[in-house]
């Protein structure tokens, strides 16, 4: 395949080829050197839905595919923005202190396919603030870290990205 684009609010959600496999015939000499067939070039420009096509495998001196064309199906999905509250949790802090942030939630607003779109939800994500990259100054905002982010999401961000604290120590821990 040589070009496969999707229109900018799409993407390629998967390409498969039926079958996923040829036979090929070659002397044992140009055999032990094939890895992979490959199809003839495809030119698909702003893709905006599934597409399927036959299409035939590349030609190669001394050698034959069996069979010589494959279907090839192409699948799009479009891109849609999800926003989703997930609460602040502090990480490496020691007992005796608490964080309170105000807010306590923030959300976090990202790309998504739709055939993922009801599966992504707010317990995918992790928005910390770590007790070791707290300023030494008297600042009254921190930044947030997001840990990690589920397949099939992008352009991630927070907001707000940095939220105002607290830090309460608790008397009487044992």
């Amino acid at each position: 395949m040589e070009e496969l684009t999707t229109s900018p609010e799409c993407y390629v959600e998967a390409v498969t080829f039926i079958p996923d496999s040829v036979d090929v015939l070659a002397p044992s000499s140009i055999l032990d050197t094939i890895t992979a067939a490959h199809t003839t070039p495809i030119h698909l420009p702003m893709l905006s839905e599934h597409y399927s096509s036959e299409v035939a495998l590349s030609k190669m001196r001394g050698v034959k595919f069996i069979p010589e064309r494959v279907a090839m199906k192409v699948k799009v999905d479009t891109y849609t923005e999800k926003v989703v509250e997930v609460p602040i949790r502090g990480v490496n802090f020691p007992e005796d202190v608490d964080l309170k942030t105000f807010p306590s939630k923030v959300k976090v607003v990202f790309r998504v396919g739709m055939a993922k779109f009801k599966t992504v939800s707010a317990d995918d994500f992790e928005i910390s603030v770590d007790y070791n990259e707290l300023p030494t100054s008297e600042s009254q905002k921190i930044r947030l870290s997001l840990n990690g982010v589920p397949e099939g999401v992008s352009n991630v961000r927070i907001e707000p990205s940095e939220v105002d604290y607290l830090l309460e120590h608790l008397h009487g821990m044992e």
